[in-house]
């Protein structure tokens, strides 16, 4: 069964955190040192995914890959804007086909990808299931062990999101649960319909 889990290529994107100039350990740094502005919007897999960040995250254009993306609060990666009343967050997205005749993902698939952590709250938004879980393992310094996860389809992809912030942040709470809710609603909105199926 596909649970649509990326773990690994979730950490590897923590691990850009060096690269994106945002240092969980000092409140995620001061911005990214590189010259390259944040992104609002990007395409995954060779296109067929448009993912548009709400307002104030943005994507670290670094981390892009054909079927990933990291992002983050915009200035802590150099954007400039009135973002410091946002919650920090972290967030790894990952795009990859969906099976043609298989599942959608669903609660159950999301439930079954979390390997035993504890679900500390759940809910749907429509057609995509959201869990708030906690591990008792931080993926990095800095960063809780509670995290919001969400999984979605557009563009014929299944799109999985995870949603990682500092232990006090308000994006642990009902904030976190939006941002990821408004994520998949402008992505779903931008993303072309697939040519067949999905």
């Amino acid at each position: 069964m596909n649970t649509w889990t990326c773990k690994g290529t979730a950490l590897a994107g923590l691990t850009a955190l060096s690269l994106s100039g945002c240092d969980p350990g000092a409140g995620f740094g001061a911005g990214a040192s590189s010259g390259t502005p944040p992104l609002g919007e990007a395409p995954l897999s060779g296109g067929a995914v448009r993912v548009v960040m709400p307002f104030g995250y943005c994507i670290d254009p670094r981390s892009l890959r054909e079927d990933f993306a990291l992002a983050a609060r915009c200035d802590t990666l150099g954007g400039q804007g009135p973002y410091g009343g946002l919650a920090l967050a972290l967030i790894t997205i990952t795009a990859t086909p969906l099976p043609q005749g298989g599942p959608r993902p669903d609660m159950a698939s999301l439930k079954a990808g979390l390997n035993g952590a504890q679900i500390l709250h759940e809910a749907m938004s429509g057609t995509q299931p959201l869990i708030l879980a906690r591990d008792g393992t931080p993926p990095s310094p800095g960063l809780s062990a509670t995290r919001w996860k969400s999984v979605f389809t557009a563009g014929g992809q299944v799109v999985a999101l995870s949603l990682y912030a500092p232990e006090d942040s308000p994006a642990l709470r009902g904030e976190g649960a939006a941002l990821l809710r408004d994520l998949a609603s402008g992505t779903r909105l931008a993303t072309p319909a697939p040519v067949s199926g999905g």
